[in-house]
């Protein structure tokens, strides 16, 4: 490790921190769980880690301001190294590598397992990229333990079956958690014993209110980390000398906050001389930014956050303090956080040494984490088999808002804020909502939309200012820009009039091509030519012959007509993805190729007890296009009305999940890779 830390720093004078000495004499084949104090070195560790495997590796946030902050840090690692290899950025305000196909990513918890559990449209390709790879989960501690904790630990139970690995970092884990996945997969623990720093000393105090006076008479650099926007703008208020405020949040534009994150590293850096600015921000700085102040306040936290927040107290030496406030904690577990203000009053001012931040954190948390740990199991067969996003991943509900005064296709390209549906229903009082389908811009209501949806509005009753975007009566908020660095790797086409037959043999034969040269494992040529052909009989279903007359056939039927006139009442209750499935008599009792079929749109969840096909009849001549396809089992021409029961679709609890998601990221790339290449042909 020694020889590529002088690299990667450019100097051959290192000194190897705790963490990296102990890290350096492990067991690298093995997973690796790293318990270390903030500014301790465990991010270049990892990063070495990563190398030495030599494998598709994502690096993984809770949060993606979080995940921000370490994309040029890494990507100026791979430049000194001149490994020809970026990594790129994934999360909803970045979206550089929407389906995790790079490489070397640096995503969100949230993309990961909305891939790996196949939710939303098109998931299953970024599925198929996550079953592929290795991962370096840092903070996890700030996963949801009842949701995405839970869900990733479902996922390594089954990746770790066909040998990916992975490097858990983090500053903050209590005993039970640390043993519970140490026993279950075998991981290299290593902790720190001594403090990263040496010369440090910051004290815990508790106040019930901030004395804001106190405040502007410290003509020192200070830290305020509010639990929430309307906490930042009361603070704001309260400090007469706004000059000396900066302001840093998540409902910042991506090239303000780039701004901003500047003037932060300018004064707060480790390169920075003594100034008296007041940065007023949230938690998102309270892992994995390299910043600090002599003197933090902090709204009340939960143990585990607030040992994070230590990490922005004196980060390089010298005493300080850490001012914790009664703020609003409602968006934190209120037992957590009223047991460690119980610590705090208990202790005040206290020196929050690492030993202490050890001991608290097993006895506020130990008994937190043995609970949620507890149900693991009837959470493996109850809730993973729902896969509802708010009960596997988080529960916020959220949407992406565009400012803009004109609701065109390209103003989807402009930069975007995440906000709650909270404040959307707000915003419909005086807001007209647009939101992009298939390439078309439609105005629609507030229930129409979905959580994670990109939606237009003109901003009425809203404000974008230093403090970020938000709600406010009477005001109306500035357009948004364009963002010219949005992009991504695989472009979606629209689709073209094309006949079935040109479609299926097309993306058979791409399926092929990917399958042969599959990372996840060597198929046979039986399974390939297997597999291929159910890809490339994806759309059977589209050859019954209300879906015909609905696309507008003429002479031969089509896979795709989206510029003629349609008439929606033909297709009611069709489903032809189901339709394709139910057409192959030979594939009704084989769960995974059953679900490849009706699944290539996007994951059928389970909610009902059955879904309903209304009867088919395939148009004549279908079964010698199927045959053309290569597919030789029994099929059913015509079908009255039926019952698709909810035991036949497959769920992440099913032992065949992986290998499923994989083939289905295959076959949807493979479905679009057609498109595109007829387009191309045309």
């Amino acid at each position: 490790m020694r020889k590529f830390l002088q690299k990667i720093f450019k100097t051959e004078n290192i000194n190897l921190t705790e963490v990296q000495e102990k890290i350096d004499k492990c067991n690298l084949n093995k997973n690796q769980l790293i318990l270390s104090s903030c500014g301790s070195g465990k991010t270049e560790a990892s990063f070495y880690i990563g190398s030495m495997w030599n494998k598709r590796l994502l690096y993984v946030y809770p949060m993606k301001t979080l995940a921000s902050s370490i994309h040029k840090r890494l990507n100026n690692y791979e430049n000194i190294l001149k490994s020809n290899e970026l990594w790129t950025i994934q999360h909803s305000s970045a979206m550089e590598d929407k389906f995790l196909n790079s490489k070397k990513c640096i995503t969100t918890i949230d993309q990961v397992l909305a891939g790996y559990l196949g939710i939303g449209v098109q998931s299953f390709i970024k599925g198929k990229n996550v079953v592929c790879s290795n991962f370096i989960f840092d903070e996890i501690q700030l996963f949801e333990p009842d949701k995405a904790l839970k869900t990733t630990i479902c996922m390594l139970d089954e990746l770790v079956k066909r040998g990916n690995k992975f490097v858990i970092m983090t500053a903050t884990m209590p005993e039970v958690l640390i043993n519970f996945l140490k026993d279950r997969y075998d991981m290299e623990v290593t902790i720190t014993d001594k403090p990263s720093v040496e010369n440090r000393c910051v004290k815990l105090k508790y106040i019930k209110s901030i004395n804001f006076d106190k405040i502007e008479s410290f003509q020192n650099k200070q830290i305020i980390i509010c639990n929430s926007q309307q906490e930042q703008e009361d603070i704001q208020y309260n400090i007469k000398d706004k000059d000396r405020i900066i302001f840093l949040n998540s409902k910042l534009l991506r090239e303000d906050r780039e701004i901003v994150e500047k003037q932060v590293f300018e004064f707060f850096g480790k390169d920075s001389k003594e100034n008296n600015k007041i940065l007023i921000t949230t938690q998102i700085v309270e892992a994995g930014m390299d910043i600090s102040a002599s003197r933090m306040y902090s709204s009340l936290c939960p143990i585990d956050n607030l040992v994070q927040r230590d990490g922005r107290v004196c980060r390089w030496g010298g005493n300080g303090e850490i001012i914790v406030f009664e703020g609003v904690y409602s968006i934190y577990d209120k037992k957590v956080c009223e047991l460690t203000l119980e610590y705090i009053k208990s202790n005040d001012e206290i020196v929050f040494s690492w030993d202490i931040q050890k001991q608290w954190i097993n006895e506020i948390l130990n008994a937190f984490y043995k609970e949620h740990l507890g149900n693991l199991n009837s959470f493996k067969t109850d809730t993973l088999k729902k896969g509802s996003r708010n009960n596997l991943i988080r529960d916020i509900k959220n949407v992406n808002i565009i400012v803009s005064k004109t609701f065109e296709k390209e103003d989807f390209n402009r930069q975007s804020i995440s906000i709650p549906r909270e404040i959307l229903n707000k915003l419909s009082k005086n807001n007209k909502f647009y939101i992009l389908k298939r390439s078309k811009v439609e105005c629609v209501t507030n229930k129409e939309i979905n959580d994670n949806d990109t939606v237009v509005i003109q901003g009425q009753d809203a404000i974008y200012d230093e403090i970020g975007f938000r709600y406010k009566e009477g005001f109306i908020s500035i357009e948004f820009p364009f963002d010219i660095k949005m992009k991504t790797n695989q472009i979606f086409s629209d689709y073209i009039k094309e006949e079935w037959i040109t479609h299926a043999l097309m993306t058979k034969e791409i399926m092929k091509e990917k399958l042969i040269k599959s990372e996840f494992r060597n198929y046979t040529e039986e399974e390939i030519e297997e597999y291929s052909t159910l890809g490339g009989l994806h759309d059977l279903g589209k050859l019954n012959r209300n879906w015909q007359k609905f696309i507008g056939m003429t002479d031969k039927p089509l896979a795709h007509n989206v510029y003629e006139k349609r008439n929606s009442l033909l297709i009611q209750d069709q489903r032809h993805e189901i339709i394709s499935a139910l057409s192959l008599d030979d594939i009704k009792g084989n769960k995974l190729k059953f679900n490849l079929l009706i699944n290539h749109h996007g994951r059928k969840m389970i909610g009902l007890k059955m879904i309903t096909v209304s009867k088919y009849r395939l148009v004549k001549g279908a079964e010698n296009l199927i045959r053309e396809v290569g597919y030789n089992g029994k099929i059913t021409k015509s079908q009255e009305m039926i019952d698709v029961s909810y035991k036949q679709f497959i769920t992440p609890a099913d032992k065949e999940w992986v290998e499923f998601v994989y083939l289905e990221g295959i076959l949807m790339e493979s479905d679009i890779e057609a498109i595109n290449r007829n387009i191309e042909k045309k």
